[in-house]
């Protein structure tokens, strides 16, 4: 999958020369944002969950289909753009979310409310964002 993505998408070159609070933070979070889903309780029995759930497929297609202009067309305007090329890196804000709203339980706990997944989904992205930012600028 990486052998077709440009070389500022490489896994060597996408970790060069990023400051270590933003590796550690943007990695302890990626952690969070897709461990908690395996211990939370996920629900689709009313109306809003069962969009929720289209939100969430949705939401993916959209963020696997971002890789294909990467892939397929790195030259392109779209590719090169810094829109394009940080595509996968904001787009799981479509489908993120969707998981807080599926997701408003542990299967253990009762300190837990579906906000603070959001919250952890939303600094994550921030991080990963800047993360994609300092990749194409350093390209750029």
């Amino acid at each position: 999958f990486t052998s077709t993505l440009m070389p500022a998408s490489a896994m060597s070159e996408f970790w060069r020369d990023i400051p270590t609070p933003l590796v550690v933070i943007e990695n302890l979070l990626r952690a969070l944002v897709f461990g908690l889903p395996f211990v939370m309780s996920l629900q689709i029995a009313t109306k809003p969950e069962r969009q929720a759930l289209l939100v969430f497929v949705l939401g993916t297609l959209v963020y696997f289909a971002s890789w294909l202009p990467l892939m397929y067309f790195p030259n392109s305007a779209w590719s090169l753009s810094i829109l394009g090329s940080l595509a996968p890196a904001y787009t799981p804000i479509l489908w993120l979310p969707s998981l807080a709203m599926l997701g408003k339980r542990l299967f253990w706990g009762h300190f837990y409310r579906w906000w603070m997944y959001l919250l952890v989904c939303l600094v994550f992205l921030a991080a990963h964002v800047t993360h994609g930012a300092f990749v194409y600028f350093r390209s750029a």
